[in-house]
């Protein structure tokens, strides 16, 4: 289930490359800019491409039940200004909120 698989296919004009990650049910082919499989020269260009596309897939974004680590803290923050700037002036102010104590509270 959780495995990852590389190869890399002969075919008239060179090589191509496979990477299966444990979110696919199969290999898919290491695209190019134009959507459609990339040709490599030789073998080890292709095995190099499948090693670089492992790679950035591993240090990528981490996942947790299905969803990106991080995507609802980055919403939350998304809801609160960051920036204040005041009417008429030049300088800008950065509000960092951390928690309720540092909010301006009506007394």
């Amino acid at each position: 289930m959780n495995q990852f698989e590389t190869y890399t296919q002969r075919v008239i004009g060179g090589y191509r490359a496979f990477l299966r990650t444990p979110a696919d049910a199969f290999a898919k082919p290491i695209m190019s800019k134009g959507g459609r499989p990339e040709l490599f020269p030789n073998k080890l260009a292709a095995v190099e491409a499948v090693m670089l596309h492992l790679v950035r897939y591993v240090n990528g974004h981490l996942y947790r039940h299905g969803e990106v680590a991080g995507e609802t803290t980055a919403t939350a923050d998304a809801a609160f200004n960051q920036v204040l700037k005041q009417k008429g002036k030049t300088r800008v102010i950065t509000v960092a909120y951390r928690g309720k104590s540092s909010r301006c509270q009506r007394k």
